[in-house]
């Protein structure tokens, strides 16, 4: 069983080497061989996270590439179909679950095998890939969600829109018997849906944002206000500067009241002349939701990439060479 351990550990310092291994590599040999495990467990479950995480954070902008490649086109007939992105990130949060469980039953069932106590230096280090993957999964996960309610306010926009576009279009054979003064009530569900969750999002992603990322800020996650999220998120300097604060403390916040608690008030919030004041709004939303959900998995991921996968050689006792 030996091999094993040592097996893993030359294929953990090829990893580490990458491309660029010296023709002779020194390989520091475990003293017990499920520690090297646990260690190739960690770093491969952290590059699954990794590449999830980019996945769904690519997946807006390419959405979005698909839909203008629509345009020009005849529109589909009513009611629209469900976006591809909202599938892409739909199948990586239904199998996200059972992946991430996958690696840490595997790692779990390493550590019950391995010899903890000896302090032996890829001990200490499978110890750091255990401690420092704490966060990863919540992280990870959330950033699902996060781009899986931007896909759910994308394609509401995008209802809007389409429905915006058949009602200034005199030859269009949909909704000709209605007038432009109709959408606002006619569009009124997705208007509702992007609105809503746009502000709803940047509250509770600002909110989580500001709490895990130790500002000192601890807001009970159940009591905040989309006013004072954006301020501290205002305060700490975690919006993009291509985030305008103002247009979401402002229109979005305004909107979000108007919409949700106002019967008379949702047929003059959103009308087809300022529909794309809104559009605007929503973007910005958006893109500040995507940033913070980004630094919250990074903030976790970028500690694991920084770690090693071979303890240093000066510390670690039995050393092979691979030629």
């Amino acid at each position: 069983m030996r091999a094993f351990g040592d097996l893993t550990a030359v294929h953990l310092a090829l990893w580490e080497h990458g491309d660029g291994s010296p023709t002779k590599l020194h390989v520091p040999l475990p003293a017990d061989q499920w520690h090297a495990a646990i260690i190739d467990l960690c770093w491969r479950r952290f590059q699954y996270c990794l590449h999830a995480h980019n996945e769904a954070m690519s997946v807006y902008e390419t959405d979005i590439e698909r839909r203008r490649s629509f345009d020009g086109r005849v529109l589909d007939p009513l009611p629209v179909r469900l976006s591809w992105g909202m599938g892409e990130v739909a199948d990586l949060l239904s199998s996200f679950e059972s992946t991430f469980d996958a690696f840490t039953a595997s790692i779990d069932a390493c550590r019950q095998r391995a010899t903890f106590g000896n302090e032996t230096s890829y001990e200490l280090l499978s110890r750091r890939w255990l401690r420092e993957s704490r966060e990863l999964r919540d992280r990870i996960e959330f950033s699902l969600q996060t781009s899986m309610w931007v896909q759910w306010i994308s394609e509401s926009v995008w209802q809007a829109g389409e429905l915006s576009t058949h009602l200034r279009d005199e030859d269009s054979r949909y909704l000709q018997q209605y007038g432009p003064d109709m959408f606002s009530y006619i569009a009124h569900p997705p208007l509702l849906v992007a609105v809503l969750t746009s502000a709803a999002m940047v509250e509770e992603v600002g909110a989580v944002t500001v709490k895990e990322l130790d500002t000192g800020i601890d807001p009970n996650l159940d009591e905040t206000t989309l006013e004072e999220v954006i301020g501290w998120v205002r305060d700490e300097g975690f919006a993009p500067e291509s985030v305008d604060l103002e247009v979401l403390d402002d229109t979005l916040r305004e909107a979000r009241n108007d919409l949700s608690h106002s019967m008379t008030a949702r047929g003059t919030t959103v009308t087809l002349d300022t529909f794309e004041t809104y559009i605007e709004a929503v973007q910005i939303a958006v893109g500040l939701a995507l940033s913070l959900a980004d630094r919250l998995a990074t903030d976790v991921l970028a500690d694991l990439a920084d770690l090693s996968l071979t303890p240093n050689r000066d510390n670690s006792g039995a050393t092979g060479v691979i030629k």
